[in-house]
């Protein structure tokens, strides 16, 4: 079966999440589309792809956070700084992200709830066995909406949390410049204690993205099976579904990949406090 070809104002390069986004409401919003099944799934292919690029942005597995492994190296010096006196530090000028918005607290809070809203992995590992069954109906020639249903509900289950997730992720970074004393930061040396042991727990969600992409490549094999088979027809509430199913799950994996990257660079920039503390232990 012949992929309709996209309007050109569809095409180009680099692809992102963002123009998947865009094409996917395209083909939502034009019947002429929806005639082939493969116009659709290549969303799913593309947002295989945008995932891989994204990964290569870690450099490598992720198998500890840097503050983790600041910390679990200098155990004692960080014991000797959370001992400090709060009273001498208040007006020290804290390193933050670019465009954090909100303390360190508050920032390394809002990050925790919104990967723990996200849920990738279990939403994932249900799309590829949902997958699977929509690969072995096409390929029996049976009808495949119900699979498609299942699947459509499940992406569908994320549309308000992936909202909340999005709120407190833009919540705390934005694109203005914003400045941080350590009193500003921390109301005590205990919250400083505090948000560093919730900095490092919050670290773990940096770990799966490994899984992530072993289930999304999974997924990319499954869905490309699907492309092999000529004259696959679906209708229009089959069309919709799959294309709203992919429109979600490249925005979730997008969220994923930005908090992730935030988490990161507030662990960096933790660490630099830290050592600057240091400098007040010597």
């Amino acid at each position: 079966m012949s992929i309709i070809k996209l309007p050109e104002s569809l095409g180009g390069n680099p692809d992102s999440y963002e123009k998947i986004v865009a094409d996917c409401r395209a083909i939502q919003s034009d019947e002429s589309l929806k005639t082939g099944i493969n116009n659709i799934i290549d969303l799913f292919i593309r947002t295989g792809n945008v995932l891989k690029v994204t990964l290569t942005r870690f450099n490598q597995s992720t198998k500890r956070g840097e503050l983790e492994k600041y910390c679990n190296d200098h155990a004692t010096l960080v014991h000797s700084i959370e001992g400090l006196n709060y009273f001498d530090l208040r007006n020290m000028t804290v390193d933050i992200p670019m465009g954090m918005a909100t303390p360190y607290p508050q920032t390394v809070k809002n990050l925790s709830e919104a990967f723990g809203l996200l849920k990738i992995e279990d939403t994932l590992a249900g799309m590829l066995k949902e997958f699977k069954h929509v690969r072995e109906q096409v390929l029996n020639k049976e009808d495949a909406s119900a699979a498609v249903q299942v699947l459509h509900g499940l992406t569908t289950a994320l549309t308000t949390p992936l909202a909340n997730a999005t709120k407190l992720r833009n919540t705390s970074f934005d694109s203005r410049t914003h400045t941080f004393t350590f009193g500003k930061s921390f109301a005590s040396m205990e919250e400083f204690r505090r948000t560093r042991i919730n900095c490092i727990e919050t670290e773990k969600y940096l770990y799966h993205m490994d899984r992530i992409d072993e289930l999304y490549t999974d997924i990319s094999g499954v869905v490309s099976d699907i492309t092999a088979v000529r004259d696959v027809h679906v209708g229009k509430p089959v069309a919709d579904m799959m294309s709203q199913s992919a429109l979600v799950t490249a925005k979730a994996l997008d969220l994923y990949g930005t908090c992730s990257l935030d988490l990161m660079a507030v662990s960096h920039n933790m660490t630099i406090v830290l050592n600057k503390l240091y400098q007040v232990v010597k």
